[in-house]
């Protein structure tokens, strides 16, 4: 079996991200296969069954004779919840050696690292959706998107508004970070494309406290609905402001929706008619059942516990096809549908020029406080 190990702590951080070395290229072909689990163990999202998950996808994949008969040793590394914290668990990984690297929580993080693994050829599997990460935008081979990209949550969440809701007129409202604002317009052209009208279009503070200003635009705009992108405590704040004023707007979040009852951010009461276009509920999905039994916190499952589960085997498919685990190679092959054609517990993987492989995604109502598939689908 492969050992898994917690690298240090998220408290220490490094300016400078190690660059120059190809870390990537170092592995032996006789050794076990090394990989980088880049988890929040500490900060607001951070979910211990996210690391449980990485460590039975570590138990099941070595108990089937590895990848190319060769054990697996995944090291988990705390990226907390800031782009300093992920960098100092970047640096700790590439100066480990690793060879495959998956996981993280924001988008800043990633942009914050993403050179890192260009310079040390690591390929990275890494679960945000901004469209500033896009493959056409930063144009780093080395960089692929393991969740559902911005356009397709936004339209799944945006329709499922308008065809069983009957929202008309849209209220698109993100937190001003460069990631969330990044997806506003593929929120508003969502919109567009059904026939319906944005009536009011709100950026705000990723760190906001008091959302009065905001609360008051929404309302006054006659917003039949609202398609709310950005971090959960701030989407927190505006959710309980909104309906502490009266308003009982529908509400569509991103993928991270799941986190207001997962984290406690708000009570059940708050969270009639607040909807969440998601990626991977491991607790609804028959494809996870078998591994949400196993967790010992199932009931902590998030949005990325399947992720953290299903991106092993997403490596294996390729490195499996290639025959091998030089980096370039298994870079490429992510790209390609030969290589990477795999259905995981969160759905189905494709090799894709865009770097985009996750083709999966449903809508949950957060109605009382439990996440349930919402009617209609």
């Amino acid at each position: 079996m492969g050992k898994l190990a917690v690298a240090g702590g998220a408290a220490l951080v490094v300016v400078a991200v190690v660059s120059g070395c190809s870390a990537g290229s170092t592995g032996t072909e006789d050794g076990p296969i090394t990989f980088g689990a880049f988890v929040p163990i500490t900060g607001a999202v951070a979910n211990p069954s996210n690391q449980d998950a990485v460590k039975l996808a570590e138990e099941a994949i070595n108990a089937d004779g590895g990848i190319l008969g060769r054990d697996v040793d995944i090291e988990i590394y705390d990226v907390g919840d800031t782009p300093e914290s992920a960098v100092n668990a970047v640096n700790r990984g590439i100066s480990d050696g690793i060879q495959f690297a998956f996981g993280f929580a924001n988008s800043p993080q990633v942009l914050a690292t993403a050179g890192a693994f260009q310079d040390a050829e690591v390929p990275l599997l890494f679960f945000t959706v901004s469209q500033v990460l896009d493959f056409e935008t930063t144009g780093n081979p080395w960089l692929y998107r393991g969740l559902p990209a911005a356009a397709p949550i936004s339209d799944r969440g945006i329709q499922y508004l308008h065809d069983e809701l009957g929202v008309e007129d849209f209220a698109t409202v993100t937190t001003s970070d460069d990631g969330s604002k990044a997806s506003h317009p593929f929120i508003d052209a969502a919109v567009e494309d059904l026939g319906g009208k944005v009536v009011t279009s709100i950026e705000y503070s990723p760190q906001a406290t008091d959302t009065t200003s905001e609360v008051l635009d929404i309302t006054g705009s006659g917003a039949e609905g609202m398609f709310l992108w950005g971090f959960p405590q701030p989407q927190a704040v505006l959710i309980r402001q909104l309906r502490q004023a009266g308003s009982d707007i529908p509400i569509m979040l991103d993928y991270g929706g799941s986190f207001q009852i997962s984290n406690n951010l708000l009570p059940a009461e708050l969270l009639s008619g607040v909807y969440s276009s998601a990626a991977c509920p491991v607790d609804l999905l028959d494809s996870a059942a078998d591994v949400y039994a196993e967790l010992p916190q199932p009931d902590k499952a998030d949005t990325y516990t399947g992720l953290f589960y299903d991106s092993v085997f997403v490596f294996a498919d390729v490195i499996e096809a290639a025959g091998s685990v030089d980096p370039t190679s298994v870079q490429e092959g992510l790209a390609s549908p030969d290589s990477l054609d795999y259905d995981g517990i969160c759905g189905s993987y494709v090799g894709s020029d865009d770097h985009n492989v996750a083709n999966f995604g449903v809508v949950l109502s957060l109605e009382g406080g439990e996440l349930t598939v919402a009617p209609g689908q």
